[in-house]
């Protein structure tokens, strides 16, 4: 993603939606703005989507961790659905990157506190539009390595000490952090 926006336009008000945050290997919106309509889907299971038309709008998902995997973003998208909103239902209002999803449309995680205020738009018949540009660019042929250090130990145990050196967004704490205490970690170990 190169920038991305996501409001929510309610009667003449419009409010932007602070942790809307793209998938990774989102489809974009292109040139284009949307301008959706707002469908709530609950789980996104089978049974959440009866009696809901989602074709050509966007539809809101909340999921909670722990629960079983209920294919509920491939599902909305298999309906129609012009974009899709995964609220995940912890606590709070995080923003942060899921991983590649294919729906073939633009998809978003949503903090927990953005998430129940789109719905409370829903339920209190308010008929919430979202406004959504998402600007992508896909590079291709870019390589990967992996860098491996062994150091003999004083037991048969294997230990592994493991880092990503990408970054989304907010790399210094993801994942920066984690590599320089690798990096820490090796040059003690190495210093024994």
């Amino acid at each position: 993603p190169q920038s991305w926006s996501v409001s929510v336009h309610v009667a003449s008000e419009e409010y932007s939606v602070a942790t809307a945050h793209p998938f990774y290997r989102s489809e974009g919106t292109g040139e284009n703005e949307l301008d959706l309509e707002l469908v709530y889907v609950g789980l996104g299971t089978e049974a959440d989507f009866i009696g809901r038309e989602v074709n050509g709008k966007a539809v809101l998902i909340m999921d909670m961790l722990g629960l079983p995997e209920e294919e509920a973003l491939i599902r909305a998208s298999e309906k129609g659905a012009a974009a899709i909103f995964n609220a995940r239902m912890l606590p709070g209002n995080m923003r942060y990157q899921a991983y590649p999803v294919a729906t073939g449309e633009p998809t978003f995680t949503l903090g927990n506190e953005d998430g129940i205020a789109l719905r409370n738009y829903i339920e209190n018949n308010l008929a919430p539009r979202l406004k959504i540009k998402l600007d992508i660019d896909i590079v291709e042929g870019l390589q990967t390595s992996m860098v491996w250090g062994y150091l003999p130990g004083q037991s048969d145990e294997t230990v592994y000490v493991m880092a990503h050196r990408d970054g989304f967004f907010d790399a210094a704490g993801d994942n920066a952090a984690g590599v320089a205490s690798m990096i820490a970690l090796a040059e003690y170990y190495a210093g024994v």
